[in-house]
């Protein structure tokens, strides 16, 4: 019999992966494709970010991305950050998706703006439940900040 295997995260399981054969595809959405290495990367970028933004292990961060790389990106960086990622749908009107941010009170929330894609931090002071001075994270025409 052999041993049994200490489990790991989601997280841990995609840098092995990229550290055994970072050149290989990761993901692809549409004409795009993101290979291991950079997935790798872009996600270790991101987790820094969301932590420095007051995301901590066991919070929630609400994804009102549409589906595609940077959606599966900011999901593994979520993972990274050892919290939990709450996806809403990006089709939601922006009433019906205030109101499921505010019900989850999530640590964080990124989500499509006409710029490109954004990070809001929670702030207690401010009556909107996310700050307006939002880190941009993705620039459309290229998802790189």
């Amino acid at each position: 019999m052999s041993e049994p295997r200490t489990p790991i995260s989601t997280a841990e399981a995609l840098a092995a992966l990229a550290a055994m054969d970072p050149d290989r595809p990761a993901v692809t959405h549409g004409d795009r494709t993101v290979i291991r290495s950079e997935l790798e990367a872009r996600t270790n970028q991101l987790a820094r970010a969301y932590i420095e933004l007051g995301v901590t292990p066991d919070s929630s961060v609400t994804i009102g991305l549409p589906n595609g790389i940077e959606f599966v990106e900011a999901t593994i960086a979520v993972w990274k950050a050892r919290a939990t990622p709450q996806p809403v749908s990006a089709r939601l009107p922006t009433i019906e998706r205030g109101a499921i941010i505010e019900l989850a009170d999530p640590s964080l929330v990124v989500e499509s703006t006409r710029s490109g894609h954004m990070a809001g931090r929670r702030s207690q002071r401010d009556s909107n439940p996310v700050r307006r001075s939002r880190m941009p994270l993705f620039n459309r025409s290229s998802s790189r900040p």
